[in-house]
């Protein structure tokens, strides 16, 4: 996290400022808008029972 918080967006040695969250969350966006081609789409299966 080191590398994409610069060193005054922190507000302590581990929290970073809410412009350091930003720019983390800005990265968690972009990869997961670079897998969104990749997902398939949750398809709901009916449980079966060893009862039924």
């Amino acid at each position: 996290m080191r590398d994409i918080v610069a060193r005054d967006s922190w507000y302590d040695e581990i929290h970073p400022t809410n412009e350091g969250f930003g720019l983390v969350a800005d990265k968690f966006v972009d990869i997961i808008e670079s897998l969104r081609n990749d997902l398939q789409p949750f398809t709901e299966t009916v449980a079966v029972s060893a009862e039924s």
